[in-house]
This record gives C-alpha cells, sequence and structure tokens, in this order.
C-alpha cells in the first residue's frame, strides 16, 4: 500500500485529504491508521478478507470509515487491478472544533464499517478536487464542505437520521453587523466559519444552518461576495497592483483573485480595470 500524495488545504479546520494506491494483484496487510478516516474507493476493485469473515469484494464507490488505533492482525486486501482510494481523515481536534464537541463514535466505533453513500462520497470528492484545483472558491468553502460532511456521518454513525430537527431561528440583526463589521475589518484574512460563528455566539453547525436559512447562501459565498464587492472598489478607485489588490480582499494569490473575480464578473480583473479607463 502506497500513500501517493497529499493534499492541503488553506483552511484550518478543514478535513485532510490524500490519496491512496493498492498495486495491481499484491496482497498487503490492512494498517493501523494514527487517526480516524474515510477511505472512498474512486478507481478499481478491491478484495478484502478479515478474520472470521468470508472475503468480501468492494465495488468502486464503496465508503469505508476506519476508526484509530483498531487491531488488523491477520487482515489483508487484494487489489483485482491498480485501485486507488481517496482517504479523508478525521481528526479529533478537526471534528470537534467543527462539531462545537468530541463526537462520541470516534471512541466508540473500534471496528471498520463499509457503506455504500452517494452524499457522503460527493462530499469526499468535492474536497479532494477542490484541494487539487487550488481551491477556487477559497479555503472557507473547503471548510464549509469538510462541515457539512461532518455533521452528516455525525448523524448517520449516531444513528440519529439525516439531520436534528430544525429549530425556527435566525440571525438577530446584531448578530449580522457584528459579523459584517468583523468580516470587512478582517477582510485580508483567511477567515473560517467557526470564527465567524463564535463571534455570533452559535456553533459551526447551527451558525452555518441558520445563516443559510437566512441569508440565501452558505457562508463562504457571502464572504466570496464581499471580498469581490471590496476589489471592484479599488479597481475602480486607486492604483493598486493586481497582486495589492489581491492580498487586500483575502485572495490567497493574484490568480485565485483572478479566477474569483472572472467566475463573478465575466472578466479578469485587469479586464475590468481596463474597462473603466476607457
Amino acid at each position: 500500500m502506497q500513500c501517493a500524495r497529499r493534499i492541503a488545504s488553506r483552511a484550518e479546520h478543514a478535513l485532510p485529504v490524500s490519496t491512496m494506491v493498492l498495486p495491481e494483484k499484491r496482497e498487503a496487510p490492512l494498517q493501523i491508521l494514527e487517526q480516524p478516516a474515510l477511505l472512498l474507493l474512486r478507481q478499481g476493485n478491491v478484495r478484502i478478507h478479515e478474520r472470521k469473515s468470508s472475503p468480501r469484494q468492494l465495488p468502486k464507490g464503496s465508503i469505508g470509515y476506519y476508526p484509530a488505533g483498531a487491531d488488523y492482525d491477520g487482515c489483508t486486501w487484494t487489489a483485482g487491478n491498480d485501485s486507488l482510494y481517496c482517504v479523508l481523515d478525521l481528526p479529533e481536534t478537526i471534528c470537534a472544533s467543527l462539531l462545537d464537541r468530541q463526537p462520541t463514535w470516534l471512541s466508540e466505533i473500534r471496528q471498520p464499517l463499509r457503506f455504500l453513500d452517494p452524499k457522503l462520497m460527493w462530499w469526499i470528492d468535492e474536497i479532494e478536487q477542490h484541494c487539487v484545483a487550488g481551491e477556487p472558491n477559497g479555503a472557507l468553502y473547503t471548510e464549509a464542505v469538510s462541515l457539512a460532511l461532518l455533521t452528516y456521518l455525525d448523524a448517520r454513525l449516531c444513528q440519529r437520521g439525516d439531520a436534528a430537527p430544525a429549530r425556527h431561528e435566525s440571525l438577530s440583526q446584531q448578530s449580522v453587523r457584528k459579523m459584517q463589521d468583523y468580516i470587512d475589518a478582517h477582510i485580508s484574512e483567511s477567515l473560517s466559519i467557526r470564527e465567524l460563528a463564535l463571534v455570533c455566539g452559535y456553533s459551526p453547525t447551527h451558525f452555518a444552518r441558520i445563516f443559510k436559512e437566512g441569508f440565501g447562501m452558505p457562508v463562504h459565498q457571502f464572504v466570496m461576495q464581499r471580498r469581490i464587492a471590496l476589489a471592484r472598489n479599488m479597481l475602480h478607485s486607486d492604483d493598486a497592483s493586481l497582486a495589492e489588490v489581491a492580498v487586500s480582499c483575502g485572495f490567497s494569490s493574484q490568480a485565485h483573485f483572478n479566477v474569483s473575480f472572472k467566475r463573478r464578473e465575466g472578466m479578469t480583473p485587469g479586464d475590468f480595470r481596463a474597462a473603466r479607463l476607457r
């Protein structure tokens, strides 16, 4: 078994992702993981043999939850061809930070679980592909997808259904003003859902839900709108370089600024400024 690539996110509270290759027709022992993880079989097929059970064929799209430190002595897996896994780590510190509590299943579930779940598969794919692409929607988006995945996984593993009963609640005008003032004061920084939730006095999960209900968009889209609005004003009114505008508005690089601006405005920042001067 070979860990081929780790893909880093800039978000402090995003779930780490990597890819893992199983060489064709080579039997390999199941390894003890240092931290819990979800493994998504992205390509190929795998035959897994565990103690006290018959061998099982895992199809493409299979997802496994593997707890940290589980005893896999005598367990093996064999790839029918070169098989590719996407590995999403579930560090206890990040899970507790996003959910605002320590998930009980991290300590209570001691054996692997396997399932086919289109929702989980989409979220794992989205985190990996977004990070591979350089996070064009911003690190806040990676954190938002991580939070959505964890909220769903927490409900599934605790057998509470898809979601907790919704409470009809909205952000107060005071909370909205505090949040907007905080975003504007820290727009050049890498904001997180957790810190915005703390500003408003909510847990990240609760904040993300009532924010979307109240604003009709997720947090990351709202923050991106504020960044783009500031960038438009700067491109209209001062002579700062495009790189300086990118930094001032909280984009990770000029390339990230170009991609994000063009996606929303239909032209690059350079073309937008040039049009102003005509």
